[in-house]
């Protein structure tokens, strides 16, 4: 989409996974700190505003979940921030099928924008046989007592996504998945 400006690029995946009643998209993306546009504000750091909004359709372009987050981001030293990302997931508990996701993604209102149309293919988990779900590569997955956005549905398992699939030398690969009626 030709929007008239900069182009705002993301890495993006998603799995599904089984929930109480249907399946469970989770949608994770990345934006390189690197590629967004800060601005000077009243003190003395300088601001990135971010807003991203996610519409879920189905094939024939029924609206079926919207979700928006927004952001603030604080400047930081132009030196380190090839190593910072900011790193989301959505959730949406959806029925078994295949569906559209139209992602559009704004930096400081209209200075850099992502559009975005993903096709997402929801596993039908209602089976009682031995079932895997999907993969999702992580960054970590790890227990915690504190509930935060990672926090994986009915568990206490802490799995921070990693849709680049980016995995240095020194790290081990770090993959996330659920086995259903083992």
């Amino acid at each position: 989409f030709d929007t008239g400006a900069e182009h705002l690029p993301i890495n993006a995946n998603f799995a599904s996974f089984r929930s109480t009643n249907s399946s469970r998209l989770d949608f994770y993306y990345m934006i390189p700190v690197q590629r967004l546009k800060f601005m000077p504000v009243e003190n003395i750091y300088d601001k990135s505003f971010l807003t991203v909004k996610a519409k879920i359709f189905d094939t024939n372009y029924q609206e079926i979940n919207y979700l928006e987050r927004d952001y603030r981001i604080t400047s930081i030293d132009s030196s380190l921030s090839s190593e910072y990302f900011i790193i989301d997931e959505l959730r949406s508990l959806l029925k078994p099928g295949n569906y559209f996701l139209a992602l559009d993604i704004r930096n400081n209102l209209n200075e850099k924008i992502g559009i975005y149309k993903i096709q997402l293919r929801v596993r039908d988990y209602s089976s009682r046989q031995l079932t895997v779900s999907d993969i999702e590569l992580s960054s970590s997955v790890s227990q915690q007592v504190i509930i935060d956005k990672f926090i994986k549905p009915d568990t206490k398992l802490r799995v921070v996504p990693n849709p680049a699939g980016l995995s240095p030398k020194t790290k081990p690969l770090t993959i996330y998945y659920e086995i259903y009626d083992l």
